[in-house]
């Protein structure tokens, strides 16, 4: 097996908001209409896309690696560029993918000290992008999807 590791620096070039878009959220998004359909086991149509399986994988993956990386300022990239393309990501793409990224488990689960320490540096770092988001915003709706982020 070898691993593409791509710099922290050249992250947001990577995954600029075109990539993502068209990559991620119009494939995981689409209805399907062009893509392969799936009779259910009740008659109705449930058309999906093509490339969905492959992209969520693909997605899942590198969600996966980012987390086990233990960066807390690559984390922050890739969360970047996902909630920079759109800041309802997870939601639209019916994924948990920049919440993993962000650490956002559940609210009674143990974490280990290092664990607590990388989560606060991950968040703090968060918080900065929300704050410059919400103050470069160029519409009341777009600051207001950032600060909807914050809570």
């Amino acid at each position: 097996d070898h691993e593409i590791v791509i710099p922290t620096t050249l992250i947001e070039s990577v995954l600029c908001k075109e990539v993502v878009n068209t990559v991620f959220l119009n494939v995981l998004c689409a209805s399907g209409r062009l893509g392969k359909r799936k009779a259910n086991v009740d008659g109705t149509d449930n058309s999906e896309h093509h490339l969905k399986p492959l992209t969520t994988s693909s997605l899942n993956e590198l969600v996966n690696r980012c987390c086990e990386c233990g960066d807390a300022e690559r984390q922050v990239t890739f969360a970047k560029a996902f909630l920079s393309t759109d800041p309802h990501f997870d939601m639209k793409t019916k994924t948990d993918s920049v919440a993993s990224i962000l650490m956002m488990y559940g609210a009674g689960q143990k974490l280990e000290e290092d664990e607590m320490k990388q989560r606060k540096e991950l968040w703090e770092k968060y918080l900065s992008f929300l704050e410059e988001e919400i103050v470069s915003a160029e519409s009341l709706h777009s600051a207001t999807a950032h600060i909807e982020l914050m809570y």
